[in-house]
């Protein structure tokens, strides 16, 4: 039977069988990476799920979901690309990958995860390209001339197998010092997202259409 669990006790229990130091870099990292597909996993349900969604939300607001769209994608592969950052650039600690990695201790289970790593580096490559280019920079040959000097392919999948990738990474951490594994695609927000939120725009949608009186109340409502 299934228990639910806090952070709390989540963080604790990873202390207490992993160490100080790697359990609560890999508490961090599980909390980072469980969030991350909370967001994939919206931006999916609105985006990437059935053309007749967007077809909603162009009916809406064409403009504030072309923009949501936009920001969704840059933050997901800036988190992507983040993972893989340097243990510390510049005098600054950061939470990576290579920080887990750092503080395992020599031996097989540290080859492994080096070597999902390397995989996670190759499979995320083009969320740090477009970071470099267009997030975190503006590369100006990019701006110039985009048909010369174009950013990576990124498709969904690109960040589906990313995401693959980096669950790998952290399975194999708590695999062997915990005996169990976490489902991160199985993160999905179940009331107050992206579903509830279609939900309303179509009601909304049919109800402007289809009640002629309730024109100036639309407009006088939310404007």
């Amino acid at each position: 039977m299934a228990t639910e669990r806090t952070e709390a006790q989540i963080r604790n229990e990873k202390i207490a069988q992993m160490g100080p130091e790697l359990g609560e870099l890999h508490f961090l990292l599980w909390k980072d990476l469980t969030w991350l597909h909370f967001e994939w996993d919206q931006y999916f349900v609105l985006f990437g799920t059935d053309p007749s969604r967007v077809d909603v939300m162009n009916k809406a607001a064409p403009r504030f979901f072309w923009s949501l769209d936009r920001v969704l994608w840059q933050d997901i592969l800036l988190a992507l690309s983040r993972l893989s950052d340097p243990p510390g650039t510049r005098g600054q600690q950061n939470l990576t990958f290579l920080r887990l990695q750092r503080v395992l201790p020599n031996g097989h289970l540290r080859d492994e995860v080096e070597r999902a790593i390397s995989n996670y580096e190759k499979q995320s490559k083009f969320a740090r390209d477009w970071r470099h280019k267009l997030f975190a920079h503006r590369e100006l040959y990019h701006a110039s001339h985009p048909d010369i000097h174009p950013v990576p392919f990124a498709s969904r999948q690109s960040v589906i197998d990313a995401l693959r990738a980096a669950a790998a990474i952290m399975n194999l951490v708590e695999n062997h010092y915990q005996d169990s594994t976490t489902a991160y695609e199985m993160a999905h927000e179940s009331i107050g997202g992206g579903y509830d939120l279609l939900y309303y725009l179509d009601r909304g949608l049919y109800a402007r259409e289809h009640d002629e009186d309730q024109d100036g109340f639309w407009d006088a409502r939310f404007r």
